[in-house]
């Protein structure tokens, strides 16, 4: 297949979703898919308000990242690709949902955690099986997954390489919700679209101080006045004002941007 279809892209009124598309291989990831996601994240366009990543077919979110590459490049090169391209979704200025339109393994199911809101169908299975291929996982790696399912799902997750169904994982915290395969695209679209009609700046805002709140307890001063600077914007914004008056007058607002 020709790299440059590995991920398709396709933005439809201001909802992104972004296809992982190697169905030969169970949409594994490759080092091209990584760094495509990496720089559509970092040069997000502007009429963009939600981002939903997504496989190809029904079988697969995707198995992982592709075995067979390992060791190709220098050792531990793959890591650093996954680090870079995860930092770029997890601080996405807009939300992103992972529309688990089947199984995640490994770093595929790390790529989850990365990402806003998890929806699975009842028919998904996860796992992180690295120990069962000899490889040790990254630092940051296992404390997204510390923060998402706690310590102890975390340890039996990693030590055991276990593969889990998807109401399982819903009981440890790794899922947001679960629906019946034939109802899930239109509830991912659902919340997307719920997403889109709401203030953008307000949005991106309360995004950005999550990514600030989970990366550090308290605020050092220049972070301080960062946040301010931003909440004093979105207070004086057109939206704040256009969300007062629909209110008021009890129709549906007319978000800007602005």
């Amino acid at each position: 297949m020709d790299k440059s279809n590995e991920l398709l892209i396709d933005v439809k009124e201001g909802i992104a979703t972004l296809t992982i598309n190697r169905p030969e291989k169970k949409n594994s990831l490759s080092v091209n898919i990584l760094n495509t996601l990496e720089t559509f994240f970092n040069n997000l366009p502007e009429d963009v308000r939600v981002v939903v990543i997504r496989g190809t077919g029904d079988e697969a979110f995707s198995s992982g990242f592709d075995i067979s590459t390992i060791g190709d490049s220098a050792p531990g090169s793959e890591v650093i690709v996954i680090e870079q391209t995860y930092t770029a979704i997890r601080n996405s200025k807009v939300p992103t949902i992972a529309y688990l339109n089947g199984y995640a393994m490994g770093a595929a199911c790390d790529l989850t955690t990365n990402c806003d809101i998890r929806i699975a169908n009842n028919k998904g299975k996860f796992g992180m099986p690295p120990a069962k291929l000899g490889v040790i996982y990254s630092y940051a790696g296992l404390g997204r997954f510390i923060s998402l399912v706690g310590l102890a799902n975390t340890k039996e997750m990693f030590l055991t390489g276990r593969i889990y169904p998807a109401e399982k994982c819903y009981e440890m915290g790794l899922l947001n919700s679960i629906v019946d395969q034939d109802k899930q695209e239109t509830a991912v679209y659902k919340m997307a679209q719920e997403i889109v009609s709401n203030a953008p700046l307000s949005v991106q805002g309360i995004k950005q101080m999550l990514v600030i709140h989970s990366q550090q307890d308290e605020l050092s001063a220049v972070l301080q006045q960062e946040v301010d600077t931003m909440i004093a914007r979105i207070y004086a914004s057109d939206d704040l004002k256009e969300g007062k008056s629909a209110f008021l007058e009890k129709r549906k607002p007319q978000f800007k941007g602005r």
